[in-house]
């Protein structure tokens, strides 16, 4: 009987795709504040720098698939929120930005009295900062949601300061939840207008010219 040699396993059409579009993507400079403090994380990773979280308080059930559904549409519009970190052959950093991403979404169900969900928060947020994230792989923020009941609910959202400034999470923020109530609505979310490629600011920014002081 012929003895049959297992050969290394091929990979799949969605492997081999996926691999097409990583090779693909391009490269692109980090402006001089990304490299401040994506670098800073770099060094300590579990300092828990640079981590920025945004507590809201929901006096209203919240729609799981909704929720993540205008994330999705969200994160499609703006590169930036599918971005990683890298160091190149060079020595430098360098970010790309992934075609899609998967949202991270946990629900984190806990029965506890309404005068404890404070500490229960303070906790999390703490761990939650400390956990970081890997910056070579996109996305670098995540969502987390605390369903106290039927109408009380706590959504955190985590991400990197190297991807968001106060102004522009503010504004990531409003398209997130402009898409939501539409969702919640039953209309097909109104088609937002292209976002201009946040790859192409760095460049942009390092070619300005800097006037003299």
């Amino acid at each position: 009987m012929p003895v049959s040699h297992q050969s290394e396993k091929q990979p799949t059409n969605a492997e081999q795709l996926a691999d097409i579009v990583i090779q693909t993507q391009k490269i692109f400079p980090l402006t001089p504040l990304q490299q401040a403090v994506v670098g800073r994380s770099l060094v300590e990773p579990a300092g828990g720098h640079y981590i920025q979280q945004l507590v809201c308080e929901w006096s209203e059930a919240l729609s799981m698939s909704a929720w993540q559904q205008a994330w999705e549409s969200v994160a499609a519009r703006h590169d930036v929120l599918r971005a990683s970190f890298n160091w190149q052959s060079t020595g430098e950093l360098a970010q790309q930005f992934a075609a899609t991403v998967a949202v991270a979404l946990e629900v984190k169900t806990a029965e506890v009295a309404q005068t404890e969900r404070a500490q229960l928060i303070s906790d999390f947020l703490r761990t939650d900062r400390t956990k970081g994230f890997d910056l070579a792989s996109a996305p670098l923020w995540r969502l987390t949601v605390f369903p106290w009941n039927d109408h009380e609910v706590t959504t955190v959202w985590t991400f990197h300061h190297g991807l968001l400034d106060g102004r522009s999470h503010a504004l990531v923020w409003q398209e997130v939840a402009a898409v939501y109530r539409q969702l919640l609505a039953g209309t097909v979310p109104e088609p937002l207008p292209a976002a201009s490629s946040f790859g192409e600011f760095p460049a942009w920014l390092n070619a300005a010219p800097t006037e003299a002081a």
